[in-house]
């Protein structure tokens, strides 16, 4: 690092530190900003959904050979939102299913926590062991 300038080799230290900091704590890279340097929520492709009197919004992603359903209240400034793993073919009927599945197993969407995640499987969604 000594042919860096000095602010560059700053930053990358910071960035180690931090990086060390997260492993330590268990803290993923998944989690919502404010809590560490998390990924935040995509804002390009997102579709609306109405469910229950409730405004969403979605995504289909797929992230590192994962395909991943994401999904937060539209209204939501920093709350929690929710990562489905899902097949390659998702339908749109997923997308409440899975919604009324995090809801009834603690997903709030109000809150800032990290997110909520659950798997879909033969037909439903399943935890996935943290």
């Amino acid at each position: 690092m000594q042919d860096l300038p000095r602010s560059v080799e700053d930053k990358l230290c910071d960035a180690k530190l931090i990086s060390c900091f997260a492993v330590l704590f268990g803290i993923d890279r998944w989690t919502r900003p404010g809590i560490l340097c998390g990924m935040t929520f995509p804002t390009k492709g997102l579709k609306a959904i109405n469910h229950r009197d409730t405004h969403y919004r979605w995504i289909y992603r797929n992230r590192a050979g994962k395909n991943e359903l994401w999904v937060e209240m539209s209204a939501s400034a920093a709350g929690q939102h929710l990562i489905a793993d899902v097949p390659k073919v998702v339908n749109h009927e997923m997308v409440p299913l899975a919604i009324d599945y995090a809801r009834a197993h603690g997903w709030d969407p109000i809150k800032s926590a990290p997110p909520f995640r659950c798997k879909y499987l033969k037909g439903s969604f399943v935890a996935i062991d943290s």
